[in-house]
């Protein structure tokens, strides 16, 4: 029984650690538009690439920020080569552990449908945020 118990345990953590990496893309983008809305209280107007560089904006919220969002976004460009092999053993251990293969279905749909739009999304680059943060 304590050995169920501690398997459960166990996947319950790396249930709370694929939620983190699954919404790391997410946390990226909120970190970007928060980044550009405080370079837009600081600058008085929206940040244009190449002239307003993001380096050199003085403002400690604004470089906590700035930092914050850098680190998100190459652990973002990393996540993509751990994300889908460590949502395979997930889905894996759903199996083993009993589930039933609707709720594996949709824990799988769940996290594979918020990772990839959220990762599409910075990849647009719609309102040009990526490119002024990577200026």
């Amino acid at each position: 029984m304590n050995i169920l118990r501690s398997r459960l345990l166990s996947l319950k953590s790396l249930n709370i650690l694929h939620w983190i990496l699954t919404l790391v893309p997410a946390l990226m983008l909120l970190s970007l538009s928060l980044l550009t809305w405080r370079a837009s209280i600081v600058l008085g107007h929206a940040p244009i690439p190449i002239i307003n560089d993001p380096k050199n904006i003085e403002d400690t919220f604004f470089v906590g920020l700035y930092i914050t969002t850098v680190l998100l976004w190459f652990s973002q460009v990393i996540l993509r080569y751990v994300w889908f092999p460590f949502t395979a053993m997930m889905i894996w251990l759903h199996y083993r552990n009993g589930y039933s293969h609707k709720t594996i279905v949709l824990y799988g749909l769940i996290h594979t449908v918020i990772f990839i739009s959220m990762s599409w999304l910075i990849t647009l680059d719609l309102a040009g945020q990526v490119n002024w943060l990577l200026d």
